[in-house]
């Protein structure tokens, strides 16, 4: 014998959020937009609501920093095909980034920091730069242009691997395959590679960009494999096919021979090593006071 259950179900009054949305800018905006028929309004009020309280979230929004949403840079937008779907999209600030990242699918190896992934040499200042800094400049922008290697020393904070980047990143625009190597972290991490193919993928692809800053040469451990089995064959195959290699240090052309110097019987090969960064770059110096908090 079946019974019966009388259940109430309870119907819930949507009329008063609905009025709400039919006055409100941002749903008449979005129903000129995508043309919607008005009565999806009456069908979905709920998904449109949270429609306008997702949009809300960006009502004064200055960039992706401050970012509110609960997936970093996507709003929700609504598409109708036979009832109302949400769609993640990109905000506009999300869409700018993007732009002006769209050169990173080129780097072969990206230690660049944040900051530094849209910089380029046009953007700096130059009512903020010292005379010094000015004409090294000019003739930094001349070598990267000319696909000429630079080594560029100076103390800490100078401003010698934002240079390095703009220089990174003016060859990625071009299309060029490039490779931003932050030296200490490459070599800590390299010998953990050894027995995989991630190894060998690696130094391939240092050897044969078109483009390599290694950043930061000789803050690195001092380690005669990392010097012989790893930088050597890499400089050198780059020198023999005259690829362009830009590397930033604290150490000029001498202090950087003696970091190599990793004990008493090896000359020759710190030599050998030091032989393959003259040969690839001209040395600059960039004698400034610490700039971490000035463009450039």
């Amino acid at each position: 014998m079946m019974i019966k259950l009388n259940i109430d179900i309870p119907t819930i009054d949507n009329s008063e959020l609905i009025e709400q949305l039919k006055k409100d800018p941002i749903i008449i905006d979005l129903f000129t937009r995508k043309q919607f028929n008005a009565e999806l309004l009456y069908k979905f009020p709920i998904k449109f609501d949270r429609y306008r309280q997702n949009i809300l979230k960006c009502k004064n929004c200055k960039g992706l920093a401050n970012c509110k949403q609960n997936i970093k840079g996507k709003v929700i937008d609504l598409e109708y095909d036979r009832m109302i779907m949400e769609v993640f999209t990109n905000c506009k600030y999300q869409r700018n980034y993007d732009k002006k990242t769209a050169h990173l699918s080129k780097y072969y190896v990206c230690d660049l920091p944040e900051n530094f992934k849209s910089i380029e040499f046009k953007n700096i200042e130059l009512d903020k730069q010292s005379v010094h800094y000015i004409e090294l400049l000019s003739k930094i922008k001349k070598m990267c242009q000319n696909d000429q290697g630079v080594y560029l020393y100076g103390t800490m904070g100078s401003g010698k691997s934002y240079l390095a980047a703009c220089a990174c990143n003016y060859h990625a625009i071009k299309g060029k395959k490039v490779a931003y190597v932050h030296v200490p972290s490459f070599s800590s991490s390299i010998k953990s590679m050894i027995t995989t193919n991630e190894y060998d993928s690696l130094v391939s692809k240092l050897k044969r960009a078109d483009f390599v800053v290694f950043d930061d040469i000789g803050a690195e451990k001092e380690s005669v494999w990392f010097r012989d089995d790893i930088l050597m064959p890499i400089l050198n195959y780059r020198m023999a096919n005259d690829l362009c290699t830009w590397f930033t240090s604290n150490e000029n052309y001498e202090s950087l021979r003696n970091h190599y110097l990793v004990n008493n019987s090896d000359d020759i090969k710190a030599d050998r090593l030091m032989e393959r960064i003259k040969c690839l770059t001209t040395i600059f110096e960039l004698s400034e006071a610490d700039r971490r908090n000035v463009n450039g």
